[in-house]
């Protein structure tokens, strides 16, 4: 045991350190490792230096490129100039931090992706150092032009009760991606309009109860993009290119007429009717009837006495031979026959 001022302790465990004005204090070192020392009235390691009574430890932390500038609180000591001492009472500045290393020129640079196309951006940059950071002016930039994206399908409609026109009309693409130079419209695949219009109005070629594709294609500098297709149909019309009836002879007094649908229907067939000149309607039968037969009674006497009945039996398709076995060439050659016509509703 041992005294350290007015205490008394154990000499084995603890070490007592006199500081500048005479005050004791014990330090127990039983979990220091290595060889210490007393600097005043503080313990220190051995390999440490004491500064007039302090130790003269760094307090500063400072990057391996500045060891050997690191001592007595700073990176950048130099004994040459300097002496470190322990000035009692005395404010210290802060230690100055180490600047940062250069910034080098491969990282000055940045490569930004994922950008909108056709769309401008503003960027500046900024320095910091150890006094705060400055601001460089803005820098514009815009991107460059891409094919449209979202391009929406064109709207039609009907232009009254016409069956030759469509018209067409559309809206600029949801993303532009550019200036769009023109639009074209496809009409089965085919070129039917170019132009910078929103609108067209499809006159060329258009039949009645068909279908027809439309498609809407806009372009920037860069390309074109396709809309979905929509598929228009227009009213039913007249049919046109209605053949005329085939009439022939079953007998002395039957006729047969069988037709056939017209090239042109231009919609749903839902009536055939057969005309007989002179005696109008002679029959009226569903879109599907092709055939009729028509049974006419003649009176042979009658016949050379009226050859204005003689005519009307011929305008039916009459071809029979008379009573008296004349052949029907004779006949024809006394009462022209005429084809009836054929109309559909």
């Amino acid at each position: 045991m041992a005294c350290c001022g007015e205490d008394y302790v154990n000499g084995s465990r603890t070490v007592c350190c006199r500081g500048h004005e005479g005050v004791f204090l014990t330090h127990h070192v039983g979990n220091i490792n290595g060889s210490v020392k007393c600097c005043g009235s503080d313990l220190i390691l051995q390999e440490e230096q004491c500064c007039n009574g302090e130790d003269c430890r760094p307090s500063a932390l400072c990057p391996i490129s500045s060891a050997a500038g690191a001592y007595c609180g700073t990176c950048s000591f130099n004994p040459t100039v300097s002496i470190c001492t322990w000035v009692r009472d005395l404010a210290l500045p802060p230690p100055t931090p180490a600047p940062p290393p250069p910034v080098p020129a491969a990282s000055r640079k940045r490569l930004y992706t994922d950008l909108d196309p056709h769309t401008s951006y503003e960027y500046r940059v900024a320095a910091w150092n150890g006094f705060g950071r400055g601001f460089s002016p803005f820098s514009r930039v815009t991107t460059k032009e891409d094919v449209p994206w979202g391009v929406r399908t064109p709207r039609w409609r009907r232009v009254g009760d016409r069956s030759d026109i469509i018209q067409l009309d559309w809206q600029a693409p949801t993303r532009p991606n550019g200036e769009i130079s023109h639009y074209v419209v496809l009409r089965d695949g085919q070129e039917r309009y170019t132009g910078t219009e929103s609108g067209f109005t499809d006159m060329g070629g258009i039949r009645p109860f068909q279908e027809y594709v439309y498609q809407l294609r806009a372009c920037t500098s860069v390309g074109c993009s396709d809309s979905d297709k929509v598929v228009a149909v227009t009213v039913q019309g007249v049919p046109e290119n209605v053949p005329s009836p085939v009439v022939s002879a079953l007998g002395p007094r039957a006729l047969q007429l069988s037709w056939g649908p017209p090239t042109k229907p231009n919609g749903i067939v839902r009536e055939y009717r057969v005309n007989q000149s002179g005696a109008g309607v002679i029959f009226t039968g569903n879109g599907g009837a092709s055939r009729h037969t028509l049974t006419v009674a003649i009176n042979i006497n009658e016949e050379r006495r009226n050859p204005v009945f003689c005519r009307r039996w011929a305008q039916a398709g009459g071809a029979q031979e008379n009573s008296d076995r004349r052949p029907a060439i004779q006949q024809k050659a006394r009462c022209r026959a005429y084809r009836s016509s054929q109309r559909t509703y």
